[in-house]
C-alpha cells in the first residue's frame, strides 16, 4: 500500500495556514500527483540507498522514507546563509538552515541530511553508491546537467534516476531560467530507449486549464 502525505500535515508542522498565499503553498512540496508516482517507484524498488537533490521542507523526503522504510536516504540542499547563486525564480525557495527538512527532523527515519552545493566535490564525497536518485535542485540547464552526470555515476547499473519539472509548458512565460526541459530533450536524443516520461494531467497554479503539470522523467542507468 502506498502511503501519501496529507498536505495539511505539512502545514501543521510548518505553522502555515491552509489559506496561505498560492506562491507559498505551491512551493511547499512536490505536487501530489507527482509525489505519488515517486512513492510508487521506491515502494516497488525497495532500494538500499536513495538520493534526493533538493530537500526543501522535506515533504518528498519524508514520503520516500515512509514508503521504503529500510532504505537509507541522502538528501542534499543549501540554505539561505550559504553564498551560492541560484536561478532568480528559485530565490523564494531558499530557507533557513533550521527550516530545511523540518518535516522529518523529529522523526526516527533513516534520513541523512547533507548541506552543500551539489555541484561541489566535497558534497559529492558524502554520498555512497545509490539505487534511485531524484533530481529536483538547481533548475538551470547547467545545474541539472551537472547533477545528472555527477550523481548518475553513483547509481548502480539498472538503477533509476528521476528528474522533476521536465515538461516545458509548466514553465511560466516570464521565466526563462527553468531549463530542465531542455536537458530532458537532450537526454532523450542522446540516450534513446533509456528514458520514460511520466505525467498526470491536472491544474497548475497560474492557469485554470488542464495541463500535464511539471512531469517526471525517469532514466535507467
Amino acid at each position: 500500500m502506498i502511503k501519501s502525505i496529507d498536505i495539511h500535515f505539512a502545514y501543521n508542522l510548518l505553522k502555515i495556514q491552509s489559506d496561505t498565499s498560492i506562491k507559498t503553498t505551491t512551493a511547499l512540496a512536490t505536487p501530489k500527483r507527482d509525489a505519488e508516482i515517486l512513492y510508487k517507484i521506491v515502494n516497488y524498488l525497495k532500494p538500499n540507498n536513495i538520493l534526493e537533490i533538493g530537500t526543501f521542507y522535506g515533504h518528498t523526503t519524508y514520503g520516500f522514507a515512509i514508503n521504503s522504510m529500510n532504505s537509507n536516504i541522502y538528501t542534499i540542499d543549501i540554505h539561505s546563509k550559504m553564498k551560492i547563486h541560484v536561478p532568480e525564480f528559485q530565490e523564494i525557495e531558499l530557507l533557513r538552515q533550521d527550516e530545511v527538512g523540518v518535516i522529518f527532523k523529529n522523526e526516527n527515519l533513516k534520513i541523512n541530511q547533507v548541506f552543500g552545493d551539489s555541484r561541489k566535490i566535497e558534497t559529492y564525497n558524502n554520498i555512497p553508491n545509490i539505487d534511485f536518485a531524484f533530481i529536483d535542485g538547481f533548475h538551470s540547464f547547467r545545474g541539472v546537467c551537472a547533477d545528472f552526470y555527477c550523481y548518475g555515476s553513483l547509481v548502480r547499473p539498472g538503477g533509476l534516476i528521476g528528474i522533476h519539472d521536465i515538461y516545458h509548458s509548466f514553465v511560466k512565460k516570464d521565466v526563462t531560467t527553468c531549463d530542465v526541459y531542455k536537458f530532458w530533450l537532450l537526454l532523450q536524443n542522446i540516450e534513446p530507449g533509456r528514458t520514460l516520461e511520466i505525467f498526470k494531467e491536472g491544474k497548475v497554479h497560474w492557469t485554470t486549464e488542464l495541463c500535464k503539470g511539471p512531469g517526471i522523467g525517469v532514466f535507467q542507468r
